[in-house]
């Protein structure tokens, strides 16, 4: 389904589903940012929790999209709860990936367990293949927002910071290899 290409950018009130696009878009370019920069030595955890957060907020979005229901994206509301919750990401991902095995629902379950990691304590061991596993989750925000919502990050961001830098060969990352596409 095609939408408006100025949907983060109506005048007026955006709804919840712009403000959810807006704020996802925003989260995400600050992981970019954070992540490109070399001199910050905690950035794979920020990338992570950033991340994390801008999937969390672009999945609502899609469900709802998909279901046209404002209540899709909580909690049932327990008796004596002051405020609603909403949906983790966990519980977003198992809505809109409904396939446990989809690449890019196991690309996020691994991301988000680096985020635990890092909220949680700190994370203990940074695999080898973080930032090709980092890399192939902004693949997947690209895809998955301009599929969803005809939004063309390329139009609003310059190529290369959607790049991830590397400090490992690129030969240790090779996505032609099947072993390396799977585990990413």
């Amino acid at each position: 389904m095609t939408r408006p290409t100025g949907l983060l950018h109506r005048r007026g009130n955006p709804g919840t589903k712009g403000k959810l696009l807006a704020k996802s878009l925003e989260a995400y370019l600050l992981a970019l940012e954070t992540i490109n920069r070399l001199t910050i030595t905690y950035r794979v955890e920020t990338f992570c929790t950033l991340a994390c957060n801008a999937w969390e907020l672009l999945l609502k979005a899609k469900i709802l999209d998909d279901t046209d229901d404002k209540n899709a994206i909580y909690r049932p509301q327990r008796l004596g709860e002051e405020r609603r919750q909403s949906l983790s990401l966990s519980e977003c991902l198992s809505k809109v990936f409904l396939n446990e095995h989809d690449a890019t629902r196991r690309n996020l379950v691994r991301v988000e367990g680096l985020r635990d990691e890092a909220i949680h304590l700190f994370i203990s061991e940074v695999p080898k293949d973080v930032l090709g596993l980092l890399q192939a989750c902004v693949l997947n925000y690209h895809r998955c927002i301009s599929d969803w919502f005809d939004v063309k990050l390329s139009e609003r961001v310059p190529v290369g910071m959607m790049t991830i830098v590397f400090d490992t060969s690129p030969e240790q990352l090779d996505l032609a290899n099947p072993v390396m596409r799977r585990r990413l």
